[in-house]
């Protein structure tokens, strides 16, 4: 059998289970969790306090944390969900 005709036979199989295995592990969009959802609302009047304080407490953290930090959330948001 050649290696054509396997995965041939592999996604056959594949295809009549494939919408119970999307439901079961593909989460929904509205419950998966986002960066921005760590961060102030821009909507509320309280916004530029809420910013100013966060970086208030981040000037101190190390380069180090913050090359972590954007590689980290460049993956995340780069993923398909």
């Amino acid at each position: 059998m050649s290696a054509f005709n396997i995965r041939l036979e592999v996604m056959k199989q594949l295809e009549s289970k494939i919408d119970s295995l999307i439901d079961q592990f593909l989460i929904p969009v509205e419950k998966i969790w986002q960066p921005t959802d760590f961060l102030p609302n821009s909507q509320k009047d309280t916004f530029f306090d809420e910013v100013t304080e966060i970086r208030e407490l981040a000037k101190e953290l190390p380069y180090d944390f913050w090359v972590v930090l954007v590689g980290d959330t460049i993956t995340e948001e780069a993923l398909p969900t």
